[in-house]
């Protein structure tokens, strides 16, 4: 239910979808103007250097082989992109000669990704304000209006999100990087099976990610939260709603490995300039599809349906047909029918009285009638003796 919402959600408001896609190419130009000017100069001597050459080969190779299943290059690639007199030993110790210069330009690349997913994230913060109007009150909020009302807490919220993350994310790598090669060994170069696990792990890492991370933003925007609170409030979810939570984000990120990688090899990466974009809002969608059943909150699907689940959970569910003006239109109209068919009730109940009376009233004489035809002239007599 919860993932079919979302995908309602993400289908009825997919204009927001080019809006985020302009944004963020308008930041990648940026930001690559600026890396262009700023970093780039630094790290020409290194990307021009035959051991930088050497290290990007090898990961030509490396991706080469996993694609076209070399196991046999695979075995063997690992000591020799890792090992003595390697390709990274060998960059290593090239970089070492310029560490100087090195540091600073790993700063400045550093400090740009950062401030690019701060950017990122801005944008996203405000496509989630835009789609909590949208489903509290079916509200159209333009982009930049929600920018710049939500600019404050959507820089509080990206100073904290996006460093936690960055660190999570270098973990994450790491970790499938070791988990890749200790598998491709373990297996006896069974690289199918290393590759279903390692993919495995990164889609429940980074479902479990925005399992821990998902209320934050619709607690701030919905529930006004601040950014601490809405940190907190991962341990007041009971533990059949975290599954249920965690369930959704790994189809989620399921259908969006499929869809991205589909499009991209279908359409020689054309078609990314549309998934990419609609996989941040879907997840956008998820997380507030979440949030709101978790609280018990009303919320629009679309223009006349609402979706409500008074239990907190997901023991029942309804849709009823509603809409504010649809409502206000039918409440004016049905009571001016109403007072109409007061006053045509009333006229029916008093004609209707007056009937029951003159019928009472002719009933009441015929039976006097009846009762004095029954008298006989001697009981009158008798009667009048006894007077």
């Amino acid at each position: 239910m919860r993932f079919r919402n979302s995908l309602r959600l993400l289908m009825e408001n997919f204009g927001n979808v080019y809006k985020m896609l302009l944004y963020k190419l308008a930041v990648m130009i940026i930001f690559a103007a600026l890396s262009a000017a700023l970093v780039v100069p630094r790290l020409v001597t290194i990307l021009e250097s035959a051991q930088w050459l050497e290290f990007v080969e090898y990961l030509k190779s490396f991706f080469k082989a996993v694609t076209s299943g070399d196991t046999q290059y695979l075995a063997n690639f690992q000591r020799e992109f890792t090992g003595e007199n390697g390709a990274v030993q060998n960059l290593l110790a090239f970089l070492k000669d310029m560490l100087p210069s090195l540091v600073w330009a790993m700063m400045g690349v550093v400090f740009f990704y950062l401030l690019k997913r701060v950017a990122d994230t801005l944008c996203h913060y405000t496509v989630g304000g835009m789609l909590n109007d949208r489903m509290s009150a079916y509200t159209e909020t333009p982009f930049s209006g929600s920018f710049v009302k939500n600019l404050g807490k959507a820089f509080t919220y990206a100073l904290v999100y996006v460093p936690l993350m960055f660190l999570y994310n270098v973990a994450m790598i790491s970790l499938c990087y070791f988990l890749f090669f200790y598998l491709l060994r373990l297996l006896s170069s069974q690289l199918l099976l290393s590759l279903f696990l390692t993919i495995t792990f990164i889609v429940l890492a980074e479902s479990l990610k925005m399992t821990l991370t998902g209320f934050w933003l619709p607690a701030m925007t919905t529930g006004g939260e601040k950014i601490g609170s809405a940190m907190k409030i991962r341990g007041r979810i009971s533990s059949p709603q975290f599954g249920k939570i965690f369930s959704v984000y790994v189809v989620s990120v399921y259908l969006i490995l499929f869809v991205n990688v589909l499009g991209a090899i279908s359409t020689i990466g054309s078609m990314l300039l549309l998934t990419i974009p609609a996989s941040y809002y879907l997840l956008i969608c998820v997380q507030y599809v979440n949030y709101y059943t978790v609280t018990g909150r009303r919320y629009f699907l679309v223009y006349d349906r609402v979706f409500a689940d008074p239990s907190c959970g997901d023991a029942a569910h309804y849709l009823d047909a509603v809409g504010a003006a649809e409502i206000a239109e039918a409440g004016n109209g049905k009571a001016v029918k109403t007072e109409a068919a007061e006053t045509e009730n009333g006229k029916a109940e008093t004609s209707d009285a007056a009937e029951q009376n003159d019928s009472a009233a002719e009933i009441s004489a015929e039976n006097v009638s009846a009762k004095n035809a029954e008298i006989s002239p001697a009981d009158k007599k008798e009667g009048n003796g006894a007077e």
